[in-house]
């Protein structure tokens, strides 16, 4: 049995300094995590940008429909340019309205044509041969393992093995179907 007696020995002073040093580690660390905290909480918080006071704003007054659209007039060039142009180069500031175009008609969308007359979708050009029969033996040996049929997939790899028996994936894999399953 223990007793109060069995706790004042050398456990209790190891976490009596077990307790001392976690409470100066959280002394030295609590300010560090604080400045982190804030520095957290400023990137959390939504930044809110305060503008001056905006004073009353000119709004021009509404146009009438039909009137026209006046356009400012053109600054004259500065005089040095003047001088190097001739009297013809020289635009002239004019200050004429410009009739407002009516509003464009709303059309009713066109009517799509019939399926026949739709053009046919490009032929995509068959698949190239492959150069080697042993490697369309083995990707059919593969087809065959996607599709679950074990003994014709070990058939294929003997084929396949057969045109190219030094092909070390094949052998493994082939290997593999006989550790794994009784083909």
């Amino acid at each position: 049995m223990i007793g109060a007696s069995g706790l004042t020995g050398r456990p209790l002073r190891a976490l009596a300094g077990l307790g001392l040093v976690l409470a100066l580690w959280i002394g030295v660390r609590l300010p560090a995590m604080h400045r982190e905290m804030q520095a957290l909480a400023l990137l959390a918080a939504p930044t809110v940008v305060m503008l001056a006071p905006l004073g009353p704003m000119l709004v021009p007054p509404p146009m009438r429909a039909g009137a026209g659209v006046l356009r400012p007039p053109l600054s004259p060039p500065p005089p040095l340019l003047q001088a190097m142009a001739g009297p013809a180069d020289v635009p002239q500031p004019v200050a004429s309205p410009v009739p407002s175009a009516p509003p464009p008609a709303v059309l009713p969308p066109a009517p799509l044509p019939p399926a026949a007359a739709l053009p046919a979708a490009p032929a995509l050009p068959a698949a190239a041969p492959l150069r080697d029969p042993a490697f369309s033996l083995a990707a059919g040996a593969y087809g065959q393992l996607r599709a679950g049929q074990r003994r014709k997939a070990a058939a294929l790899f003997d084929a396949a093995l057969a045109v190219q028996p030094g092909n070390k994936q094949w052998q493994a894999d082939r290997a593999a179907l006989d550790r794994r399953w009784q083909v």
